[in-house]
């Protein structure tokens, strides 16, 4: 709460300006439509000059608000990232004796390094908790009025694959779990080792101490890359997603017996 309170105002107008982005976003489709419409037609030129220049001007204005969120969303991390680093380093100095002996020094870094950004890196996604599915909506209404029923063959295409993704995506929080774990252990042997550098080369023991923390890296390093290889089959899902909505879409649409024309196949 103490973070909403300080950041609140500043995630919500962000969210003001992703809402606008992606209100822009559809009128490029429906004016391209009435663009179409206007050169296969009888209608005016001047008509069709109106229409491209306010398509330009959408594009235009609809580019701006997409910078002014990303600045705005991304100052808001960066400002919750900080505040997290000094205020868990604030509560690491004030630890009592007993508390500090239940906590490794791995433990309050990673708090520090890794659990921060990682915060961050959720505040950067989270309007889109709400901004997907209102995306999606409109987009499955908007080729509904073009596609008729093909359209609803198109979304349940996606709503396919949706297991999927949320399978990948549990599996891509345990292994970043798991990355966390290993990278706790090596931070831990690492600060064990400078504390006792003097021991540790007055017995010669720098080789196995080396080969304790080459392990739990590799063991790190073996989650992370889990983890990419998991992260990018969800990006690949999410950047296949359009196109697969357009080609069952077109496909059904096709087998209904409907003909894909310019004033259909570019608007959707």
């Amino acid at each position: 709460w103490a973070l909403h309170r300080t950041f609140g105002r500043k995630f919500y107008v962000a969210g003001v300006w992703r809402f606008l982005t992606d209100a822009l976003s559809f009128l490029g489709p429906f004016l391209l439509g009435q663009l179409i419409g206007v050169v296969s037609g009888d209608a005016p030129v001047i008509q069709g000059f109106a229409i491209a220049l306010t398509l330009f001007v959408g594009q235009f204005l609809g580019q701006t608000t997409d910078n002014i969120f990303l600045k705005k969303i991304l100052g808001c991390g960066m400002h919750v990232h900080g505040t997290l680093m000094a205020e868990i380093y604030q509560k690491s100095m004030r630890l009592s004796n007993s508390a500090r002996a239940g906590t490794s020094s791995g433990q309050i870094i990673n708090h520090m390094a890794v659990d921060a950004e990682q915060l961050q890196q959720a505040l950067n996604t989270a309007h889109v908790v709400w901004a997907a599915p209102l995306r999606i909506l409109v987009a499955v209404l908007f080729l509904y009025n073009v596609l008729g029923v093909a359209a609803v063959a198109g979304f349940a295409a996606i709503l396919a694959l949706l297991p999927v993704q949320l399978k990948a995506a549990e599996r891509l929080g345990k292994f970043t779990n798991q990355s966390r774990i290993h990278a706790d252990t090596r931070v831990s042997l690492i600060n064990e080792m400078l504390k006792g550098i003097r021991v540790i080369k007055s017995y010669v023991w720098e080789k196995p101490f080396l080969q304790r923390v080459a392990s739990a890296r590799d063991q790190e390093l073996m989650w992370y890359r889990k983890a990419a290889v998991v992260r990018a089959l969800l990006n690949l899902l999410v950047g296949l997603s359009p196109l697969i909505l357009a080609f069952v879409s077109f496909s059904v649409h096709g087998l209904l017996g409907g003909t894909l024309t310019p004033l259909i196949v570019f608007p959707s």
